[in-house]
This record gives structure tokens, sequence and C-alpha cells, in this order.
């Protein structure tokens, strides 16, 4: 940034110089490069852009390398998640055959405790293991 600066502060101090000389003749100035064509201003920064184009190219492609590094690095990590996702949504989408399992599983209550329930109460049928009352 700071290169820039310098040039862009170079290129003002020029070209306002020639101007200034070339357009106020009572300040006694000589405009080394006339105003319109500021030819020896254009060979000079030529001769210095020309060296700096391979670099600018050579720094581009170290930065295309890079962003494409990041962007397999940020696929792999996509496609991570969404196996992951797909995970999710199988589990997800048949809960109710592990819930009728676990149904199947557990020890069904027999008749008679269910009446006995109903007989003792809400707050007592609690104590006792019945849930509550009916």
């Amino acid at each position: 940034m700071g290169f820039f600066l310098v040039i862009f502060a170079w290129t003002v101090c020029w070209t306002g110089y020639n101007i200034i000389a070339s357009k106020v003749p009572p300040r006694h100035l000589h405009a080394f490069d006339p105003h319109r064509a500021f030819a020896a201003y254009l060979l000079i920064s030529s001769l210095i852009q020309i060296p700096l184009m391979p670099l600018l190219m050579v720094g581009q492609n170290l930065q295309g390398r890079h962003s494409e590094a990041r962007a397999e690095a940020d696929f792999l990590v996509n496609q991570k998640a969404l196996a992951d996702s797909e995970a999710i949504i199988k589990r997800l989408e048949n809960p109710d055959e592990k819930i009728l399992g676990l149904a199947l599983d557990q020890p069904r209550a027999s008749p008679e405790a269910g009446r006995h329930c109903a007989r003792v109460g809400s707050a007592a049928g609690h104590r006792h293991g019945c849930g509550g009352g009916l």
C-alpha cells in the first residue's frame, strides 16, 4: 500500500508542477514536461510498470491456488455435514418402529391391577404405583 501512495504522491507532484509551470507564466517556472502530453511522465511510469507486471501475475496465481485449496477444504467440510445430516434424517424417519419395540418389551399390567388402582383413588393410587388413578 505504501508503494502505491508513493507513486500517487509522485504523480500529483509531477503533474501539478508541470501544469502550474505551463499555465502560470508570472511564476517563472520551467515546465520540463508540458501539460497536455506528459511524455516523460508516461515513459517513466511505463518503465516502472514493466518489471512489476510479472510480479503481479505471480501474486495472482498464488492467490488463486490458495483460494482453490480453501474451496476444496470447504467442500470436504460440507460433504461431511451432509453425511451427518442424512444420518440424522434416517434416524428420525422411523421413530415409530423403535417406540413400538420399546412398548412391546415392557411388561403389561394385569386387568386386576387396573381395578385395584381405581378402588384405591388418585392420591393413594399414586403412592402404590398406580399412576394417580383413572
